[in-house]
């Protein structure tokens, strides 16, 4: 029994300490909205990295970011298109999220979903 209990309170440390050091190194997650009637096509880059996802109405699309470094993207919705920084390291650094709004004017960007700035507005191909 004893074994057991010791067991326990020493994998309990490890997991505590492997939190606090994943903790340390994580960047925000950056989470994006589609509050529009029609699905939107997110086309994102990092450095050498890309990816891609399609929204679909009401949707919201989580992204745990890995490298602090700005992430690019590209949305289409139909026959418009907008482009924005949905990370950047000198904005974004220290919130825990970046919450980017997809709406018929464009995209807003907040980091409460509260406060909400319109940074990027659809324009026609």
């Amino acid at each position: 029994m004893a074994r057991k209990l010791m067991l326990f309170h020493m994998l309990m440390a490890l997991s505590m300490l492997t939190a606090r050091l994943e903790a340390r190194g994580k960047f925000p997650i950056v989470h994006f909205i589609d509050a529009m009637s029609r699905p939107i096509d997110l086309h994102i880059r990092s450095g050498g990295l890309s990816s891609s996802a399609q929204l679909q109405p009401g949707q919201d699309y989580g992204m745990r970011l890995k490298v602090d470094d700005v992430h690019s993207v590209m949305s289409v919705c139909g026959s418009t298109f907008a482009s924005f920084n949905a990370y950047e390291p000198a904005r974004d650094k220290g919130y825990a999220a970046v919450f980017w709004r997809g709406s018929y004017k464009g995209f807003y960007m907040s980091h409460n979903k509260v406060h909400w700035n319109l940074v990027a507005r659809w324009e026609y191909e």
